[in-house]
């Protein structure tokens, strides 16, 4: 028997196993998988009844390969708890390809996990050896495929003769995190479709959209022409602190247009 500190590199036969083990037969209240692929690849595919952690590419560059808290990677409160309390194992660490963890970089999301729950969680970990790309080879019918998920617009779609509108515009804004949408000016329009998916807070990022419902919504306006030459890395700074504000003030949701 394998202590709890020590990491086990698994295959996908032996993830199989894992998974089709029935719960009852679990010393613990079973398994959990955590995939550390980029949100909307692991949106379109991944592992059934997986959970996805990530954290963005530029918080992973400043932290500078320094150990990170298991609470930054892992935002789902219960789950956090759980892993904490020894509820959950074994604990299978999934990434997209890498064969051994002695693959895996520094500043790595997979990486900074391990390091994370060695520290912080007595649980047996697992790395799945050639990551999810290998797994859903060898057994597509324990993943889950699915489209981008769209919010429905209520109202219809404006007619114009001659032209036909344009893909974007035809649904509604595409939900990237629980709390961040991507929309374009058509949506942000139509106050309806901005209540369907809950949104209390505009970024308009244009320099003719105008801010329609200003009292109604929170608004902050980046004039940023729409053009290859457009330097948007000035209002980076700014539109990190608007999306912050909102998530510490625990607004629902903010809608980039």
């Amino acid at each position: 028997m394998m202590s709890n500190s020590e990491l086990l590199e698994i295959t996908g036969n032996e993830l199989v196993h894992i998974l089709r083990t029935p719960r009852d037969q679990y010393t613990s209240a079973g398994c959990v998988v955590l995939d550390c692929r980029p949100f909307l690849d692991f949106s379109f595919a991944h592992i059934c009844d997986s959970g996805n952690v990530n954290w963005n590419s530029m918080l992973r560059r400043r932290s500078k390969g320094s150990v990170v808290a298991l609470e930054w990677l892992i935002p789902d409160k219960a789950l956090l708890g759980r892993l904490r309390r020894g509820e959950l194992s074994p604990v299978v660490v999934v990434d997209e390809r890498s064969r051994s963890v002695s693959e895996l970089k520094a500043e790595s999301v997979a990486q900074m996990l391990l390091t994370a729950l060695q520290n912080e969680v007595q649980t047996q970990l697992c790395f799945l050896q050639g990551g999810f790309e290998g797994f859903s080879e060898a057994y597509p019918e324990l993943c889950s495929n699915s489209t981008s998920k769209h919010i429905s617009t209520v109202e219809p779609e404006p007619v114009v003769t001659g032209r036909r509108t344009p893909a974007y515009d035809r649904d509604g804004p595409v939900e990237l995190l629980p709390f961040l949408y991507l929309g374009s000016a058509i949506h942000s329009s139509r106050k309806e479709t901005l209540a369907a998916a809950g949104i209390t807070a505009v970024l308009n990022v244009s320099s003719t959209c105008p801010n329609i419902y200003e009292g109604e919504f929170e608004y902050l306006r980046l004039t940023v022409e729409d053009n290859l030459a457009a330097d948007i890395r000035a209002c980076f700074s700014t539109a990190i602190a608007f999306i912050g504000e909102f998530l510490l003030l625990k607004h629902p949701n903010l809608c980039a247009v």
